[in-house]
């Protein structure tokens, strides 16, 4: 079932409840979050495992806020945000779901109320453990590489905005949906100036020459938590990791794979594979359907992080019954 948490209380499913009367605030008509998108938001996954890098998700939230100015000091502590996703993902845990989506948003209301920021945490089930068309369960033995598209859409570096999850998502959304309607599952955003960036929901790796290769946050992209779980793992089995600044014709030189909070670990098409066509330049052609072969460095670290996932996920199983959040 669906669970929304807004400013302290559960809203019921049909949008009542305790915490509802802050909802007129935070995304009415003369909400600032509502009329220009001022809000930072994190997007997670709950699963058998748990939540992996929650901690590190509050922390990137935060940190945006003051780095963009929104607030000199964190309207809420962490350890508040952290037992409101737990109340809310016990709520919709109580629907008998074995995996979530979790969105925690912070909304800024009304410009004529200075300093009023709200918390809304939702969770929606996620039963198939994939964030888009053509891609596969997370825990998967027969990965599906992601189709994707150069996108014809640019992200300028040196956007104040830039490598921060805030309401300001057009960019990504408008690629994300461009890439979509030309069949594929994922956008190749470059910089204005034609390097790789990131894609449209995820962060982009490429392995080349034993390496593994990922545009630098000097070039506007997300500091992802499952990028930073990467380079741990990538070290961990001695494989060098480079932040350096790649072309789009780069990634016909390897293996490439997307990350994110939701799938994890997803590969595009095999470079060379004649059944399908990586990311061509020319033509704009999407990468192939189907099943592959992941290739052996891809596969090293899926496992790896898979592991290190297991090994590090907030544990908990919070039901109905369990105490509230100590509000």
């Amino acid at each position: 079932m669906r669970a929304t948490w807004m400013d302290g209380a559960l809203i019921g499913a049909d949008g009542e409840g305790e915490g509802s009367a802050g909802a007129g605030r935070a995304w009415g008509p003369r909400a600032a979050a509502f009329l220009h998108g001022f809000s930072l938001f994190e997007t997670m996954l709950w699963h058998g495992r748990g939540i992996f890098g929650l901690d590190a998700h509050l922390e990137r939230l935060l940190a945006s806020g003051k780095t963009l100015g929104f607030f000199s000091n964190p309207p809420w502590p962490k350890e508040y945000l952290r037992a409101a996703i737990m109340e809310t993902a016990g709520a919709a845990l109580a629907g008998g779901e074995t995996a979530l989506r979790i969105r925690l948003t912070a909304a800024r209301g009304s410009y004529e109320r200075d300093g009023e920021w709200h918390a809304v945490v939702t969770a929606d089930p996620y039963p198939a453990f994939a964030a888009g068309p053509g891609s596969t369960p997370y825990d998967s033995d027969q990965p599906v590489a992601w189709k994707a598209v150069l996108s014809p859409f640019c992200l300028d570096p040196a956007s104040p905005l830039s490598g921060h999850k805030t309401g300001n998502h057009l960019l990504f959304q408008i690629a994300c949906q461009d890439a979509l309607r030309r069949g594929a599952d994922e956008a190749v955003i470059l910089t204005n100036e034609g390097f790789v960036a990131e894609g449209s929901r995820s962060n982009i790796f490429l392995v080349s020459a034993g390496e593994l290769v990922t545009p630098p946050l000097a070039l506007g992209v997300l500091p992802g938590i499952t990028r930073a779980a990467i380079f741990r793992v990538a070290r961990d089995l001695g494989i060098t990791v480079c932040e350096e600044a790649f072309r789009y014709e780069d990634l016909q030189k390897g293996e490439v794979f997307f990350t994110n909070s939701l799938v994890g670990v997803v590969p595009a098409a095999p470079a060379g594979d004649p059944a399908f066509s990586l990311f061509d330049p020319a033509g704009g052609r999407v990468s192939g359907d189907g099943p592959v072969k992941a290739p052996r460095t891809w596969i090293r670290i899926r496992a790896a992080y898979l592991d290190l996932s297991e090994r590090e996920s907030e544990r908990f199983s919070p039901s109905l019954d369990s105490p509230g959040a100590p509000w």
